[in-house]
């Protein structure tokens, strides 16, 4: 599913992973600036991206 290297990103393992990480950028929409919510939004759109491509070489 999810899993968070030593350096706190969060590395997407399966389509549930996905789909949660997902969630989260939805739920964290509208966070305010400078917060820690802000830092996690800022990171998860990359980890969906590779996700994405390591999904494809499959």
């Amino acid at each position: 599913m999810l899993a968070a290297p030593s350096d706190g990103a969060i590395l997407i393992e399966c389509e549930l992973g996905c789909q949660r990480v997902i969630e989260r950028i939805d739920e964290l929409a509208g966070c305010l600036e400078g917060s820690a919510e802000e830092r996690e939004l800022a990171l998860l759109p990359e980890q969906l991206e590779l996700w994405e491509e390591r999904r494809w070489l499959q």
